[in-house]
């Protein structure tokens, strides 16, 4: 989990091995696979995807992810009204 800044209550949830398996592995693979092509047919160089991104504390996350509150136990709740500018801001869309 990683908290999100200014959303004293709002975490990002993860998986730390999948983002670091598809960092690592995943991706580098599919690069030199396609890499080449991709660049060819759209004149560019082929990107990491990012599903979410919290610039404030320099961190990124490449996999599967979701928002929600979390209480002061630390038991994961539904986001309530309000939140949505915690996660809107920090899920890049594609």
């Amino acid at each position: 989990m990683v908290h999100v800044p200014n959303f004293e209550h709002v975490v990002i949830v993860y998986d730390q091995k999948q983002d670091d398996e598809y960092v690592n592995v995943k991706f580098p693979e599919y690069y030199a696979e396609e890499g080449a092509s991709y660049k060819e047919h759209w004149n560019e160089e082929l990107k990491m995807i990012i599903t979410c991104k919290i610039p404030e504390i320099g961190f990124e996350i490449h996999t599967r992810r979701f928002a929600c509150r979390v209480d002061e136990n630390g038991v994961l709740q539904s986001l309530e009204n309000g939140y949505e500018e915690a996660f809107i801001h920090n899920f890049p869309i594609n």
